[in-house]
């Protein structure tokens, strides 16, 4: 009988940063940071870092993928500061 040996690699680590809440209708500031290659966003956009228009609370999730077709994946939620309410006398 042959012998193989099977080498298991570990999933790429995965994870996001940025803005946690922004003011409603605003841009925020989301990073993908580990060791995966290329990095999969939730709303469709392939790259480390993405700047979304944030009209209510989100939650996006990256997916993080490495050389050997590994995935990693992440998620964090942004929400939505109330705009100041203004009263004039």
């Amino acid at each position: 009988t042959a012998m193989v040996d099977v080498k298991v690699l570990p999933l790429p680590t995965v994870s996001i940063t940025g803005d946690a809440s922004v003011c409603l209708n605003s841009l925020a500031k989301l990073y993908a940071k580990g060791n995966a290659n290329v990095y999969y966003w939730s709303n469709g956009s392939i790259s480390d870092s993405i700047n979304p228009l944030i009209t209510a609370k989100t939650k996006f999730v990256v997916q993080g993928v490495d050389l050997y077709g590994c995935k990693g994946r992440d998620s964090f939620m942004v929400g939505t500061i109330a705009p100041p309410s203004l009263s004039y006398t």
